[in-house]
């Protein structure tokens, strides 16, 4: 299987100015929720993250996420996660136009 990376597993869904953190696959995970950016600097409005595959979305809600997506999150710095999910929301920005 290949290696777990954000930029294929994870993808943002614009939630407007408020945001929608209850719809968010981190929510209950705390650790990794605080290393992502959720606010979208291409649009001026925030995202929640869902996942590619519906299973790891509702295995990340029930607080087990994918061991691949464990070992990537603490391999990186929260700097890092931030810089690759701006890159990951600036794709979506660029697919939309």
């Amino acid at each position: 299987m290949a290696s777990w990376e954000l930029q294929d597993r994870l993808t943002p869904i614009q939630a407007g100015p408020m945001g929608n953190c209850s719809a968010c696959c981190l929510r209950n995970l705390s650790k990794f929720c605080v290393k992502m950016r959720c606010d979208d600097p291409f649009t001026d409005n925030t995202v929640y993250w869902t996942t590619v595959n519906p299973g790891e979305h509702r295995e990340c809600l029930m607080g087990v996420p994918p061991v691949g997506m464990a070992e990537w999150y603490n391999a990186r710095t929260r700097q890092r996660v931030r810089d690759i999910s701006t890159q990951v929301m600036q794709r979506l920005a660029e697919n939309q136009k």
